[in-house]
């Protein structure tokens, strides 16, 4: 998988990701905007709804407190120009009172006032001056300029939600993560963490997103994936709408899912999936995404395939279970008669293998429209870097699992070889080709679907169809013969016992095809 590669933070604290691939530099610009722009039935904006409350509470009970505090009780019960007058008065008793003026602020966004709404906003952060926030505020100006008002609006929400002495934190941590200070910068977060939750008891996960975030993208870096989940799905559920959350948990679930390479957690995989499919919506254009989302559904695919195995093996097991009382041709030598079927178990035993195969045709139809997505996905990555070796590999391994016509198994193949190509100490590329030719070779394929090319097309004119199988085994035969000879030439013996077996069968099945493959340089 690749590294996280967000903004400022983020490419400087993941630094050591075991992630690989090339690096993206942008997500806020691409996220996906609010919903609750949209217009009514009569063309009016609608409100805005707030699901927290218009202020946190005030600790030493001044005056202006005292006017929030009942401005929040008239809000809540819905008098919203009775709540605006009390809110108003707090900040004309201290017009340095940001809570005032951003509970004004959620006021207004009641009323469908959004100018004025965004206008109090301002003040508020105005006075805050939240340097910990400037992108956020940036990205505010910005919709407010391009006329997204609601958008506008949900970022300044964003930036008046973090207790200011919280966001300080963060940013003196930032700071002393770009001076490699990581512990440092740890108690520095730990503490605007406390702050944040101990700041308004109403809200028992806090409001402040972004510190869970900081505090997960260390554990992450430090290899505690677990860790990294709790802190960065806590992000995820206080703001839902940042790209950069949705895929660093992407990552750390992918990462926990193969803690155990032998038995990987579906449920985990399953949840990087969808955290990587959230991240691709929020930023379609972002190359990591795709190869990280990519590679999640192929090493899904690759599940759902031994899954199907599993069921065959089964269907095969009942089907024995049938006939196991038929009898052999050693006992009718003898005229030994054999026990009688019971029709009842045998019919039991039919239902069951039926049932069997369409659980398994069920697994496979869904491991193909995963290989089928990552494929589209991983052919965007390879067009953007054709050098990229790695997504090569697994361009390769999604066709091969998608592999429902002659020319997804040659597709694979050919991404196979280009990874080669470009990094010749890939060999294990050529047991990969092998195997991908061998499947193909089990196929019968349509005329239409026959695998030609102009190197080939003189011998599929002359030989047609029983063209195809020698094609398919020879390469078989050929790529495997090529990965033994490069173990032979490294001194490695570990699998070649293994390939030998895959060898000779493929021999004996091109000894066995009635057909004497041509020569392809010759046609004879």
């Amino acid at each position: 998988m690749k590294s996280i590669t967000l903004k400022a933070f983020l490419s400087i604290v993941i630094s050591s990701s075991v992630f690989i691939g090339t690096q993206s530099s942008t997500y806020a610009s691409d996220a996906k905007k609010p919903e609750h722009g949209a217009k009514d039935t009569h063309g009016k904006l609608k409100e805005v709804k707030t699901d927290f409350d218009t202020a946190y509470p005030v600790k030493i009970p001044t005056f202006e407190g005292r006017h929030l505090e009942d401005g929040n009780g008239l809000y809540k019960r819905g008098l919203y120009q009775q709540a605006y007058n009390e809110y108003s008065m707090s900040v004309r008793l201290n017009p340095s009172f940001w809570q005032g003026f951003r509970a004004i602020g959620y006021v207004h966004m009641r009323q469908g006032k959004i100018k004025k709404a965004l206008n109090s906003y301002l003040q508020g952060i105005n006075i805050i001056n939240p340097v910990y926030a400037s992108e956020t505020l940036d990205e505010g100006k910005t919709a407010m300029k391009e006329g997204d008002l609601y958008l506008a609006a949900s970022k300044f929400q964003k930036i008046l939600n973090i207790p200011p002495e919280a966001g300080r934190l963060v940013d003196e941590g930032v700071q002393l993560i770009k001076e490699n200070k990581k512990s440092a910068a740890q108690k520095k977060f730990d503490e605007a963490a406390k702050i944040d939750l101990e700041y308004d008891k109403s809200r028992p996960r806090g409001a402040y997103a972004d510190v869970h975030f900081k505090l997960g993208s260390l554990d992450y870096d430090k290899k505690k994936y677990p860790d990294a989940i709790k802190q960065l799905e806590w992000a995820v559920e206080l703001d839902a709408s940042e790209f950069g959350y949705h895929y660093a948990l992407g990552n750390a679930y992918y990462k926990t899912a193969f803690k155990n390479k032998k038995k990987p957690d579906r449920n985990l995989l399953t949840k990087a999936v969808k955290s990587y499919e959230t991240a691709y919506k929020f930023n379609p254009r972002d190359t990591d995404v795709m190869y990280n989302l990519a590679a999640a559904k192929v090493d899904d695919a690759s599940i759902e395939k031994s899954l199907v195995l599993e069921k065959q093996m089964e269907s095969d097991r009942v089907y024995e279970e049938i006939y196991k009382g038929s009898p052999s041709t050693k006992d009718k030598k003898k005229k030994v008669v054999a026990p009688q079927f019971n029709l009842r178990d045998r019919f039991k035993n039919v239902s069951e293998i039926t049932r069997i195969n369409k659980e398994s045709d069920k697994i496979n139809d869904r491991a193909v429209r995963q290989a089928k997505s990552a494929v589209i996905l991983l052919e965007k990555v390879t067009n953007v870097n054709p050098s990229d070796t790695k997504a090569l590999e697994y361009l390769g391994d999604a066709y091969t699992m998608l592999g429902q016509v002659p020319m997804d198994f040659v597709r694979a193949a050919d991404s196979y070889q280009k990874a080669y190509d470009l990094d010749t100490t890939k060999t294990d590329l050529f047991n990969k080709m092998g195997t991908t030719y061998y499947l193909a070779s089990n196929i019968t394929p349509k005329t239409e679907d026959l695998p030609i090319d102009n190197t080939n097309f003189k011998l599929y004119s002359k030989f047609g169809k029983k063209y195809y199988k020698a094609e398919m085994l020879s390469s078989a035969r050929d790529s495997f013969n090529k990965y033994l000879n490069s173990q032979l030439l490294s001194g490695a013996t570990s699998n070649t016992a293994k390939i030998r077996t895959y060898r000779d069968t493929v021999n004996t099945n091109i000894d066995n095809l009635g057909f004497r493959v041509p020569d392809k340089s010759t046609g004879r």
